[in-house]
């Protein structure tokens, strides 16, 4: 499998993909991504699975909402002085953080953050839980142990505390964790864990609506939210799939959203139909369904005298002829 024009972490995030699906096959990269001259758009991959199996029993456990939001958040973070790291491994076992956000050169984010993100320093570290799982006191300790192997493993060398922020983000509110610990809230949706080290909370099913939290909305699971999100985000990286597979999963899970994942391929196919030759766009219609929607009038207009005189008997030509002059008389 040859990649062209992506970076490692996208490489490995396809690799992971493909493995969760499928045992073997062959996975090919086409479009403008083949080609490292070009500044690439969407990642088109043509899949050949060897075994189809897996397929009939892909199921809501395959679902992977961290990677997407992950994947969302890099995306969001594009062009930025912040770069994002997905699944950071953090130690020998292999337990990954979900996100880091490095703050990689000066400069200053001209948009309005996200709610909670405020506060963004030069280490940020997410862990995240969607619909189905709960950010109980246990995910709090295993977040810390992550932030302290992080600070072991990558950032030895920063001992100022102050470089770093913790993030818990939670789908749902974490009614567990608030019997165990303080949480106080500090706007709607955005609470701080009362601990030796600060942890911001952010719930996203209780995040306002705004185009600033698009990003939290598209992950809230609570349908109007999403469909706010979707007609409102605006991709950098052309995250067309991705958002394809968001809807998809929502789909699987039964959310029902005004806008749908049929309405997203409609408004994408309408987007994108310039970049198809005119054999493409035509594909699959028939002739009938052509003609029917061109008038007559522009049909004869656009073929040569002689060449529709051709198709025609010369019986046909004197018949009409006739008829053309009894017409005038």
């Amino acid at each position: 499998m040859m990649l062209y024009s992506l970076k490692h972490s996208e490489i490995a995030i396809i690799k992971q993909a493909f493995g969760d699906i499928f045992t073997q096959g062959l996975l090919y990269l086409f479009g403008s991504r083949v080609d490292d001259n070009k500044r690439g758009g969407d990642i088109d991959l043509y899949i050949i699975p060897f075994d189809t199996e897996n397929l009939n029993k892909f199921s809501l456990n395959m679902i992977n909402w961290h990677r997407l939001f992950g994947i969302f958040l890099t995306d969001y973070f594009t062009n930025t002085p912040y770069e994002v790291e997905l699944e950071k491994d953090l130690s020998l076992q292999q337990q990954f953080l979900d996100v880091v956000i490095l703050r990689k050169k000066a400069g200053k984010i001209e948009e309005k953050l996200p709610d909670g993100l405020e506060n963004l320093k030069k280490h940020n570290l997410l862990s995240y839980k969607s619909k189905h799982e709960s950010f109980d006191s246990w995910a709090v300790q295993e977040l810390i142990c992550y932030y302290v192997n992080y600070r072991k493993q990558v950032a030895k060398s920063l001992t100022n505390e102050n470089e770093f922020s913790l993030y818990a983000i939670s789908t749902r509110f974490p009614q567990a964790l608030r019997k165990s610990t303080t949480l106080i809230q500090l706007q709607p949706g955005i609470y701080e864990l009362d601990l030796t080290i600060k942890i911001r909370l952010i719930v996203l099913n209780k995040i306002p609506k705004s185009r600033h939290n698009v990003i939290w909305h598209l992950f809230s699971h609570i349908s109007d939210k999403v469909s706010y999100a979707s007609k409102h985000y605006q991709s950098k990286i052309h995250l067309s799939s991705a958002v394809n597979s968001l809807y998809e999963h929502y789909n699987l899970e039964g959310l029902i959203m005004p806008y749908t994942v049929e309405n997203f391929k409609q408004d994408y196919a309408k987007e994108h139909l310039h970049c198809l030759n005119t054999a493409q766009r035509l594909e699959g219609l028939s002739t009938s369904e052509i003609v029917s929607q061109i008038s007559t009038s522009e049909i004869v207009n656009q073929i040569p005298t002689d060449e529709l005189l051709k198709e025609l008997s010369e019986e046909e030509i004197m018949s009409y002829l006739l008829k053309l002059k009894k017409t005038k008389h």
